[in-house]
């Protein structure tokens, strides 16, 4: 029975490295293969002729090279902190979509920032409330990135005969990129958020792909 639970880990070791092109699963079959390793070895107890000590030594390392490699990429690509310019244009991006948020409650479509920030962009509104806090624009000029509101579908009111702004829009994207400056200092990722909540980070720096008001590149997710 010792023996068995060693050569199960050993065998889940090994299909973890031949399902790599699915790393959640891989991770799985890695970790499964830890936990019947190490019961492999408890079981033993002070008996070691009893299980082949290659056969635990195998496992364990086979499950740790399937986690490194795994949880590796996470590391180096997603900054963890949001300290920083990192953390600035993060908050400015997620004050953004908290105000996008609260302004299609009550309109039913998004807007330009313009609009938010109290500019009277629906007639018969000539003063309307203000969404964005005129702070989170000024902490812009500070994170050395480029700021560039991307619209989607042009918006239509819920009702025929509600007035619509003109630049409403129904989906809509966010993106920061470095500016030249920013480039030269080390910066080194771009970020797109939209409507759907998430923002997204581009680690070459370049300016992310919008289509139709989303984010296209979504293959690393910041929240």
């Amino acid at each position: 029975m010792r023996r068995r639970l060693a050569e199960v880990a050993v065998g889940l070791g090994l299909m973890s490295v031949a399902i790599l092109v699915l790393p959640g699963l891989a991770l799985v079959f890695a970790y499964v293969a830890l936990v019947l390793g190490s019961l492999a070895f408890l079981r033993a107890g002070l008996r070691p002729a009893s299980l082949s000590a290659r056969s635990i030594a195998t496992a364990v390392f086979l499950t740790g090279a399937m986690v490194w490699p795994l949880a590796k990429p996470m590391d180096v690509d997603t900054p963890k902190d949001e300290t920083g310019t990192h953390g600035t244009v993060l908050r400015v991006l997620r004050a953004i979509q908290k105000a996008e948020s609260s302004y299609q409650q009550v309109n039913g479509y998004f807007d330009s920032l313009e609009c938010l920030l109290q500019t009277p962009c629906i007639a018969g509104i000539p003063s309307p409330p203000r969404y964005l806090s005129a702070d989170v624009m000024r902490q812009v000029d500070i994170t050395g990135y480029r700021f560039q509101f991307r619209s989607g579908q042009p918006a239509t009111g819920r009702r025929p005969a509600d007035p619509v702004s003109p630049s409403g829009t129904m989906t809509y994207a966010m993106v920061a990129t470095p500016s030249a400056a920013a480039a030269r200092s080390g910066a080194t990722h771009a970020y797109c958020s939209d409507d759907g909540g998430r923002i997204y980070m581009a680690t070459d720096g370049r300016l992310p792909l919008v289509e139709g008001g989303r984010c296209v590149d979504r293959s690393h997710p910041i929240q």
